[in-house]
């Protein structure tokens, strides 16, 4: 009798077992989704604030968490870079994405970061990214479904991974989202729907205008400036198009609302987030880095252009929260890089800046390693203020190779908006904030000889419109939000590096953190 009672003691208890993690599994997120928003500055989220509605970024905010002190941790801060960081929780010292293009030594030219050469011609692929992805570990782990959607190709291919099902771009060429043949769902049959849409006349159904409760609004950008109040403008769109054809979606707020249309589509045409099995998705908003470059931070376009990024935001958060539900997705919202104040803005209010002229730099320091030793072609390519040394002269002056670089680095030192001159491979990892993040974002198969850290608002950019790229403040403070399934609402100011975000997310699904990622788990957000 006793054996008796013991043994259903036991099938209960297994019952239980079963059950109880049955139901801590239905607890368990469905889907992923990681949300990227093109050069996005933190301080957008205050300064636009007042202008939000209470469903978009605030919403976020409100019932979600939000780290309020989220940096990079390496130059350059461009999208490739930011992009593969967010995604691996690695530097570019470890993932190799080390800009948008880079100088290859072994292929002899520049390279783009994710546009990868076969005998054939070449494939847009993931193959230059040598860290494991998010999505990769949700691919691994579950074998969920794994996709990525932006308007740049970068935007998408980077942060889907190796795994992938899909990621999907905009061809400003065709006027057309694609994919390529690296995917295994290149051709899903929702993507011929999408594309049958007139995304011309959509995109210049209206004039562009200043929204109307932005009309004289200021904002404080600078601690001892004026306010900049905001001015109306118009801008004729169908005109537009004529002379810039579809590259013109790619730089007005358009742009964005079509990507949260695509991403839309896709979620209910895949079925993400449905069945028991962890799905993956990343939608990487591009649109606000185009119009940032072209019209500036402290522009009304920019202004406006997250107005309504955050009512298309409000949109896609209802979406998600009736397709999927609330309790079965996690959200995290961050960015790429910030951006500096435009120079014009910047000289106008009397602060300090100025140009890097590259070229003139380039050709003054070959001439002065010519006069100073003999005349080669000293300098193969310059780029991410990366100087790559031809290595075929480095080895035929190998005895006093370093005189030389030792030479070009007093050199580049005295030119006007250089803070200071790195040579990686004699650097050591912390005798600066500023060295250590050039170190982070340095490797060696892939990055220059010397590398310069600019003055501060010193670029190689126009005057007009706003660029990124420094180890600065203004381009490395990003937000980093949380929202949905097992996420307290609240928020943190404590200090954390781009790279804690990929363990993070993978820890608050239940999941190991990427192969090679070197941040931390953060679990302050955590019920």
């Amino acid at each position: 009798m006793k054996k008796v009672i013991v043994f259903i003691l036991l099938i209960s208890s297994c019952s239980f077992l079963a059950f109880s993690q049955e139901v801590e599994d239905l607890n368990k997120p469905k889907l992923v989704v990681g949300i990227v928003v093109d050069q996005m500055r933190y301080d957008y989220l205050e300064k636009f604030s007042p202008y939000f509605s209470g469903n978009g970024f605030k919403k976020l905010q409100k019932e979600g968490f939000s780290y309020t002190n989220m940096n990079y941790n390496y130059k350059p801060s461009y999208t490739g870079p930011g992009h593969a960081s967010i995604f691996t929780g690695a530097t570019p010292s470890i993932h190799g994405i080390v800009g948008n293009n880079w100088y290859s030594r072994t292929e002899g030219n520049s390279v783009y970061c994710v546009k990868v050469p076969t005998d054939s011609g070449f494939v847009l692929s993931p193959d230059r990214l040598l860290s494991e992805s998010v999505g990769d570990v949700v691919k691994s782990t579950f074998n969920g479904q794994v996709y990525a959607v932006a308007l740049k190709d970068r935007g998408a291919i980077l942060p889907a991974g190796h795994a992938a099902d899909g990621a999907y771009w905009f061809n400003s060429k065709t006027g057309e989202w694609e994919s390529s043949s690296f995917y295994p769902n290149q051709f899903p049959s929702f993507l011929k729907q999408f594309n049958s849409q007139n995304f011309k006349s959509e995109a210049i159904a209206e004039n562009w205008v200043l929204n109307e409760e932005l009309v004289g609004k200021e904002i404080k950008w600078l601690e001892n400036s004026q306010t900049v109040q905001l001015q109306n403008f118009e801008y004729d769109l169908s005109s537009m198009f004529n002379d810039r054809n579809w590259d013109l979606l790619k730089s007005i707020p358009y742009g964005n609302q079509m990507t949260a249309d695509f991403a839309k589509n896709l979620i209910k045409a895949e079925n993400l987030g449905i069945d028991s099995t962890l799905d993956f998705l990343s939608v990487s908003f591009s649109a606000t880095d185009y119009v940032g470059h072209i019209y500036g931070v402290e522009s009304s376009e920019i202004a406006d252009t997250y107005v309504k990024l955050d009512s298309t935001l409000a949109s896609f958060i209802d979406f998600l929260d009736h397709q999927i539900g609330k309790s079965n997705y996690v959200l995290f919202l961050s960015s790429d890089h910030g951006a500096d104040l435009s120079r014009k803005f910047l000289a106008g209010n009397n602060v300090a800046s100025g140009r890097l002229k590259l070229d003139e730099m380039e050709h003054h320091l070959d001439a002065y390693l010519d006069s100073n030793f003999s005349e080669e072609d000293w300098i193969i390519s310059l780029q991410n203020l990366n100087f790559y040394f031809n290595h075929d002269v480095k080895k035929k002056y190998s005895s006093k190779i370093d005189t030389v670089i030792d030479a070009a680095t007093f050199y580049l030192l005295n030119d006007e908006g250089v803070a200071s001159v790195i040579n990686p491979l004699r650097s050591e990892s912390g005798s600066s904030d500023k060295e250590s993040m050039v170190l982070n974002g340095f490797l060696k198969q892939r990055s220059g000889d010397l590398i310069l850290v600019e003055s501060k608002h010193w670029t190689s950019y126009s005057e007009e419109g706003s660029t990124h790229g420094s180890a600065y403040s203004y381009d490395t403070h990003v937000p980093f939000i949380l929202y949905g399934a097992g996420v307290s609402s609240g928020n943190s100011n404590k200090q954390y590096k781009i790279v804690d975000i990929a363990p993070t997310i993978c820890n608050t699904i239940g999941v190991k953190a990427p192969s090679g990622s070197v941040g931390k788990v953060i679990t302050e957000h955590k019920k």
